[in-house]
């Protein structure tokens, strides 16, 4: 009932191409309950600045499949600069293919809906985005 088909043009969208537990419930608040504000809280889909490769959560999954080639496996991870928040970010493969897809959602969002960063850091942030501590937005 929530597949959007010919039928019923209004369903909830697919949610898959997100892949992440956190835009889907994204989507279904704006969707589905029609919330115009949304403040994200832990989505930062990275990892501070120096954490060590080995220490991520794809770190042992990469190390598998490219039978531990470092340099393959190095070549998963962007290391990021976030002007909003002023640092810089380090992402993977699996966390910046989530990134790219939410920024592209965010392209196809209703124009009443605005969206906030409110994890204080990470590489999620761009267009349709707008940073700020979670405590503003809940004075706002």
């Amino acid at each position: 009932l929530m597949t959007e088909t010919d039928e019923r043009p209004r369903a909830v969208p697919d949610l898959s191409p997100l892949g992440n537990a956190g835009a889907g419930c994204w989507v279904l608040a704006w969707e589905l309950f029609r919330i115009p504000n949304i403040a994200l809280i832990g989505i930062d889909l990275g990892y501070p600045d120096g954490t060590p490769l080995e220490a991520t959560q794809y770190w042992e999954i990469l190390k598998k499949r490219t039978e531990g080639d470092r340099v393959q496996m190095e070549a998963a991870y962007r290391r990021i600069y976030n002007p909003d928040l002023g640092i810089h970010a380090l992402t993977d493969i699996v966390f910046n293919h989530y990134r790219d897809g939410f920024l592209e959602a965010l392209l196809n969002t209703p124009k009443w809906l605005r969206t906030f960063n409110c994890t204080e850091g990470g590489v999620l942030f761009g267009a349709g985005i707008t940073t700020m501590k979670f405590e503003e937005w809940l004075a706002n």
